[in-house]
């Protein structure tokens, strides 16, 4: 525990000491959480995790595609690990160009 610094000639009087020491015990120790109101920063926190899981299922589609095909798992893996990156990254391009032409009209 941290020592605080204590400078005598602070206070004028044991009282005014006293009123200090008290002020510190008394002192909240934590804060309580306040959760975000942000709807907005929420969605985007759960698409997040929505990615993070499409990327997932993905890439084992892409792999069962590629294994079945009888290329060898490394090569399975790498090419479903790659076309799940690019088809997650070709919808977010397509996403942004719609919302893009929407804002033109």
């Amino acid at each position: 525990m941290a020592l605080r610094k204590f400078d005598p000639y602070e206070y004028t009087s044991q009282q005014e000491l006293e009123e200090k020491d008290v002020q510190v015990q008394n002192a909240q120790l934590y804060r309580t959480y306040l959760a975000e109101e942000n709807e907005e920063e929420q969605v985007k926190e759960v698409l997040f995790f929505v990615g993070i899981a499409a990327f997932c299922v993905f890439t084992v589609l892409f792999s069962f595609v590629f294994l079945s095909m009888d290329i060898s798992a490394f090569w399975s893996f790498a090419f479903a690990i790659i076309g799940s990156l690019t088809l997650l990254q070709g919808y977010k391009m397509i996403n942004q160009y719609r919302k893009g032409m929407k804002k033109e009209e």
